[in-house]
């Protein structure tokens, strides 16, 4: 049995070298680069930085997509678009954009008036006859020193030209005696002229042209001072009241005039032959009808005057038209004007040709 002196011997031997290896890896340790919690790194220099930063983008080729920036609206002037749908006759197109730009524009800015203006003619052609003349009324008052105002003024007139002559004729007038300095003035002069016409008053009307000095057609100027008789409906009334078929003949109708004699004679000879046959009877369905061919022959008479009357008036009017008198040939608003281009800068002058020396005759 081993005794406690022989057992502790190799345990001491064992402890013996735990200081050696404590020391060994305190030293390996030591060796070590440490850094404390409360030490912080470096910062590199911004030039250093921003050098990495570029030789990454340039190495990893990043191509971000580019910023699109929205130009910034240009509002466009909305008369030119205007005038072409009036030019292509489509008014309710041209209304609707009218009142479109007259709520974006609404009172300020230069074509504003004009856009009023337009869309009053849009709504008169769309027969918005009393909507029309106000908006009219308005502008002539609003901006009568201005050409949209007179234009407005002579459009006003223009609406009554054809529904009442003499009531467009009196603002016609009164624009004239307001305006005799406006470039219009002759226009309405024209306007003046083609409603004295339609009344029947041709030497007026040629008397209002030479007084604007609005130098007519030679053949209007026949028509005018030498019109064809004007028949008067209360003597073709009175003639065939007299002679059936006389007021026809008056009025230049020869047909109407022979038929309306035949017919009222074989009713009258009927109607006496009757009663002296005391064929009472056919007395009474001869007068009945005889009288009402009778009445109706002088209101054929007078209705012939009439339309003799009117086919002259039209011939005139429908001339009148043709060389730009008549209505509806209404005033349209100018486009503000282009800037001009530049003036072409004069071409340098070529330079003058060198003179070459003449050639020397030898001597001989």
């Amino acid at each position: 049995m081993a005794t406690p002196k022989a057992l502790n011997a190799p345990l001491t031997a064992c402890t013996s070298w735990i200081p050696s290896m404590t020391t060994l890896l305190l030293a390996l340790c030591s060796l070590a680069p440490t850094a404390s919690a409360n030490e912080t790194p470096d910062p590199k220099p911004a030039s250093e930085l921003s050098s990495q930063a570029d030789n990454a983008t340039t190495d990893e080729a990043w191509d971000p997509a580019p910023v699109s920036v929205l130009p910034t609206p240009v509002e466009q002037d909305p008369l030119p678009i205007l005038l072409h749908l009036y030019t292509a006759k489509d008014f309710s197109g041209m209304r609707s954009l009218a009142l479109q730009e007259e709520y974006r524009l609404g009172t300020s800015g230069e074509s504003a008036p004009k856009v009023r203006y337009m869309a009053a003619l849009a709504s008169m052609e769309l027969n918005e006859r009393a909507e029309a003349q106000e908006e009219l009324k308005l502008l002539a008052n609003d901006f009568s020193q201005d050409d949209v105002g007179q234009m407005a003024a002579l459009a006003l007139a223009d609406s009554w030209l054809d529904v009442a002559p003499r009531l467009g004729v009196v603002q016609y007038q009164g624009f004239i005696e307001q305006y005799p300095d406006s470039p219009y003035a002759s226009y309405a002069a024209q306007r003046v002229a083609y409603g004295l016409a339609s009344e029947g008053q041709f030497s007026m009307a040629l008397s209002q042209l030479e007084g604007a000095r609005v130098v007519p057609s030679p053949e209007l100027s026949a028509m005018l001072a030498q019109p064809p008789e004007w028949k008067r409906p209360m003597v073709a009334t009175f003639l065939s009241g007299a002679l059936p078929g006389a007021g026809q003949l008056y009025a230049g109708q020869k047909k109407e005039a022979l038929s309306a004699l035949i017919v009222n004679t074989l009713f009258i000879s009927g109607s006496i032959y009757a009663a002296r046959n005391e064929q009472w009877a056919a007395l009474g369905v001869l007068g009945f009808f005889g009288l009402g061919f009778y009445t109706g022959n002088i209101y054929g008479a007078a209705d012939a005057a009439i339309r003799h009357n009117r086919g002259i008036r039209d011939d005139i009017l429908e001339q009148m038209s043709s060389e730009g008198m008549g209505p509806g040939e209404l005033l349209l608003p100018e486009m503000d004007p282009s800037p001009t281009s530049p003036p072409a800068q004069p071409k340098p002058a070529p330079p003058p040709a060198a003179e070459t020396p003449a050639a020397e005759t030898p001597v001989q």
